[in-house]
């Protein structure tokens, strides 16, 4: 039986605990992701004894855990092949990597990789799209974040996706170039932010048009209080405007936590399109609906 499912990333360990129906009944996070691991000494030894640590009060002998993520990447445990699009549950189900770890079956989810038009690849991000997709309609998805992915699902199937890096290029623009020196320590400021937004949604020069940031600032047209949320706004017009080249929906499914959600719904609404949902619980889905294929079979 299928007790426990572990979405393992590169800085949390997060981990759900089902009944025999795949109902979640409890679930716990921590700081544990596969970069607090020695990688001087033996890994595997080290995520076995986490593993154990934190839900081995959920398991008994003969009961298998699902693990997603980075953990099942060349850094982690247990690496996984990539499924090429398009792929569904089913196809998840079918290529499991499976090992055996103190009376546990291990069940190591595989990633998600397409070749064309583009190369693209996504681990855990998968399976929280598979178990929130609607198995009967067309959806274009996103899914806000460092690395933001854009997915076009088809009646419960990733068809194809893009990743977007937005929230690394907002940092590393921020902190790191003279883009974002003048930026101050601030709360958000919501016209800067639509402004940055309707100027990144519609040029085709979103690389020139980063450093308007600076020269906005210094020809006294955007206070230093406002570099911030201008900078957001201009990176997330011109992320909305390329994941939409996927699937030019008017209607956008959002994944993830309330801030950054809440963030991108103001932008999307701005812009004239719809919210069709929004998911916060999308991995717990992921885990459950996984589970329930498992079972059927």
């Amino acid at each position: 039986m299928i007790r426990v499912g572990v979405d393992w990333g590169s800085s949390t360990f997060r981990a759900y605990h089902f009944d025999e129906n795949a109902n979640i009944i409890d679930s716990l996070t921590r700081p544990l992701g596969i970069k607090q691991v020695n990688s001087n000494s033996d890994t595997s030894t080290q995520f076995e004894d986490i593993l154990f640590t934190e839900v081995g009060s959920w398991l008994q002998s003969g009961d298998s855990v699902l693990l997603s993520g980075m953990i099942t990447s060349a850094n982690g445990w247990h690496e996984t092949e990539y499924l090429e699009c398009p792929a569904d549950i089913a196809a998840i189900g079918n290529h499991l990597g499976k090992t055996l770890c103190r009376g546990v079956q291990l069940l190591f989810v595989p990633g998600i990789c397409q070749r064309s038009p583009y190369a693209d690849v996504m681990r855990g991000e998968e399976l929280q799209l598979l178990g929130t997709s609607s198995t009967t309609d067309a959806e274009l998805v996103v899914m806000p974040g460092t690395h933001s992915k854009w997915a076009s699902m088809d009646h419960g199937t990733i068809q194809s996706f893009r990743t977007i890096p937005t929230g690394e290029l907002y940092q590393i623009l921020l902190h790191n170039s003279l883009i974002g020196q003048l930026a101050t320590p601030n709360d958000w400021l919501h016209e800067h932010f639509i402004a940055g937004l309707e100027l990144g949604h519609k040029t085709n020069r979103i690389i020139s048009e980063l450093f308007s940031c600076r020269a906005n600032v210094l020809m006294k047209q955007l206070p230093e209080e406002g570099v911030r949320s201008y900078l957001s706004g201009l990176l997330i017009g011109a992320e909305i405007n390329e994941g939409r080249i996927l699937q030019p929906s008017s209607t956008i499914k959002l994944i993830g936590d309330d801030m950054l959600c809440d963030r991108y719904q103001t932008a999307i609404e701005h812009l004239g399109l719809t919210v069709s949902a929004r998911i916060i619980d999308a991995s717990v889905q992921g885990f459950s609906r996984l589970i329930t294929d498992i079972k059927q079979r």
